[in-house]
């Protein structure tokens, strides 16, 4: 975000942090159930997932912000599906902060980053477990419908929130945003989820062996920074290739940069990513 936070966005960061905390407040009410889970397990995840989420993957957004993708997607919908939605929101909303305390981001940055994942995990824990049924297969129908349910609701929830903020900051139209947003994320963020979802089946069969899915964290990660990588090589060698052409013909430089900022105010106006 720019260093003067616009009033509208202010006002929306509140909306959506009021949201997050109405998922905690009401969500044990519409479940109806109290559900066991492990204080140990529940370390062992927010350790996890805060230490995934100190190193993300950056992508360059909107409004001259930054949407950050990180591997503790995966372990965060795992949280989601594992404790009852007042824990694996706390657990979200506390690696959030410690998180965002060691990357010293703003504070109007880190209250939306918790309010979102409040939603999106809360949420997605309490559709979860409302239509689990713990006495059936894992991969009974209804405990699949249960889990599909929940990666719904994560998912959809942190695009439309997304997009909402993404959309006020480049003063863009919406659903044109939440549209640049999906056609660039999905197939990252769809992997993560599916690492969640193995997470959870995993500790389902023998919380143990969840500890084998580390190297896998550690290759994904590598992986998406790897390309995040090439992305951001390729912006530079196409700027280098500006500075030569500038230098040898000036007017020719002058004609290109008049078209790069005719494409990025086009891509602005459609909601899309300028670089």
């Amino acid at each position: 975000m720019s260093d003067r936070v616009p009033a509208r966005v202010i006002v929306y960061v509140c909306a959506v942090a009021l949201l997050g905390v109405a998922v905690v407040v009401f969500s044990p009410r519409l479940l109806g159930a109290t559900l066991e889970f492990s204080w140990l397990w529940a370390g062992f995840f927010l350790t996890v997932g805060t230490l995934a989420d100190t190193f993300p993957i950056v992508w360059q957004a909107y409004g001259g912000s930054k949407m950050e993708i990180s591997v503790a997607m995966a372990v965060m919908f795992a949280v989601a599906c594992l404790f009852p939605p007042q824990v694996a929101a706390v657990i979200v909303v506390v690696g959030t902060l410690v998180c965002d305390s060691l990357t010293h981001k703003r504070a109007i940055h880190s209250i939306y980053n918790m309010a979102e994942l409040a939603v999106a995990a809360g949420g997605a824990s309490l559709a979860y477990h409302r239509f689990v049924d713990v006495s059936l297969d894992f991969l009974a129908i209804v405990n699949v419908r249960a889990l599909v349910l929940s990666a719904v609701w994560y998912l959809g929830s942190e695009y439309l929130l997304l997009a909402g903020l993404f959309s006020l900051l480049s003063h863009s139209n919406f659903f044109r945003t939440l549209g640049s947003l999906v056609r660039t994320t999905w197939l990252t963020n769809l992997t993560l989820l599916l690492l969640g979802m193995v997470i959870t089946v995993l500790y389902w069969q023998n919380p143990w062996t969840v500890l084998f899915l580390v190297p896998a964290f550690v290759v994904l990660y590598h992986a998406l920074k790897r390309e995040q990588t090439l992305r951001s090589q390729t912006q530079t060698i196409l700027e280098k290739l500006v500075d030569v052409l500038e230098s040898k013909s000036p007017e020719t430089a002058q004609h290109s940069k008049r078209v790069r900022a005719w494409v990025e105010d086009l891509c602005d106006e459609l909601g899309m990513e300028g670089s």
